[in-house]
């Protein structure tokens, strides 16, 4: 293994990759995003979301997180950051959360999202219709 190998391979790098893959399926279904979208919270932190979708004649804003290894941590990090962020956001606009199904999940993690009506789509399924119209503008 080389040394640019490890770089390939940081986990940086792996969500960075995976993020791409979202954009690159939002460019191929005309998902008009602003990518890189941050809001600092009541802490006075600063949260960046991979993705917002604007609001639309049908729909709310939309902020999405592309998560590559969704997990019991990163489901409380991104909660947690959205309810940090409430108070500088629209009231109607929601949470997506977009994640690589391709690693293990387990469904605690789903419910927690549920829990609080984060829709959690799995990549592999992107392209049914009911995750589908959660980005695009449909009445």
């Amino acid at each position: 293994m080389l040394i640019d190998d490890l770089y390939v391979l940081s986990p940086e790098r792996v969500k960075s990759v995976f993020a791409e893959d979202v954009a690159t399926y939002f460019d191929a279904n005309e998902i008009y995003y602003v990518p890189n979208f941050s809001v600092i919270g009541k802490t006075e932190t600063q949260y960046t979301y991979d993705f917002v979708i604007q609001r639309t004649k049908n729909n709310p804003s939309r902020f999405c997180r592309a998560i590559n290894h969704l997990n019991t941590n990163q489901r409380d990090l991104a909660l947690f950051n959205w309810l940090d962020t409430q108070d500088k956001r629209q009231d109607d606009s929601r949470m997506i959360i977009i994640y690589n199904d391709e690693n293990t999940v387990k469904d605690e993690v789903l419910r927690g999202f549920a829990n609080y009506d984060v829709p959690a789509v799995p990549f592999s399924e992107r392209q049914k219709p009911e995750y589908l119209q959660l980005f695009r503008d449909v009445a």
